[in-house]
């Protein structure tokens, strides 16, 4: 019979950045998992905050403003000088942005809760004409932007922040870890950096939150196990019980 909770002892590695691990951390530890935080990126600002500062300054120029992360939302509000100033419709991806943009007093006008190019240029209706700004990492998929692009939109991109590698004091053991999540293609490039793929055992789990992440995994030449079909923690989280609750069924 399937486990009633699959990842109940499973140690479980959280490569997000310090200051966001523990909200993932706590979600596997209320399903029985033993989170394992070994933070492989860190959030910091853009090196150039020239088309950022740009983008703000000119924010009302703006039919759609489309933020697609909580970090996007944090350095863009630091550079609004006029935190009272009414903002173009704004779509957040995903109810965590959406959060943070109610958070600092924003409406929200659109939040397609999948991840995907065409969920989110879907949630935007016709844009024929219109002109839209993506508030974005310094390094994203360019599928959102060619995407409004074909539907003849005029489209800016101002990237608010980047993730850094980071290079852990002590060397990466596996040995007691049952699986691996990868929040971010950051992290998935900078695991590949710190552990040759090969050396992974088989049994070792990678999970990946989408397919962003998982495709730079692969690129990187990590084995991938799992895409969790809802690009969210929570859906990251419960895509890994099905894992091993499958296991379980077949062993």
């Amino acid at each position: 019979m399937p486990n009633h909770n699959p990842l109940e002892g499973k140690c479980v590695l959280v490569t997000r950045a310090r200051e966001q691990a523990d909200e993932l951390g706590a979600k596997l530890r209320a399903l029985g998992a033993r989170p394992m935080i070994y933070p492989l990126i860190a959030i910091a600002p853009p090196s150039d905050f020239t088309l950022l500062d740009r983008a703000v300054k000119n924010v009302m120029q703006y039919d759609w403003v489309v933020f697609s992360s909580a970090n996007g939302v944090k350095y863009f509000w630091q550079r609004l000088d006029d935190c009272t100033m009414r903002l173009p419709r704004i779509a957040a991806v995903g109810q965590k942005t959406a959060q943070a943009l109610r958070q600092n007093g924003l409406r929200v006008d659109a939040v397609p809760n999948e991840y995907l190019a065409s969920h989110i240029a879907h949630a935007l209706g016709d844009v024929r004409g219109q002109k839209i700004l993506l508030v974005r990492p310094e390094v994203a998929p360019g599928e959102l932007a060619e995407l409004l692009r074909e539907h003849e939109a005029q489209v800016d991109e101002a990237v608010a922040y980047r993730s850094v590698p980071v290079r852990q004091p002590e060397p990466l053991s596996l040995d007691a870890v049952d699986a691996i999540t990868l929040a971010s293609a950051s992290a998935a490039t900078n695991l590949a950096s710190h552990v040759p793929a090969h050396t992974i055992p088989t049994r070792v789990c990678i999970a990946c939150i989408g397919p962003s992440t998982a495709k730079a995994a692969r690129d990187a030449a990590l084995r991938v196990d799992i895409v969790a079909p809802v690009h969210t923690l929570d859906g990251l989280v419960l895509a890994l019980a099905d894992y091993f609750n499958q296991v379980e069924v077949t062993r």
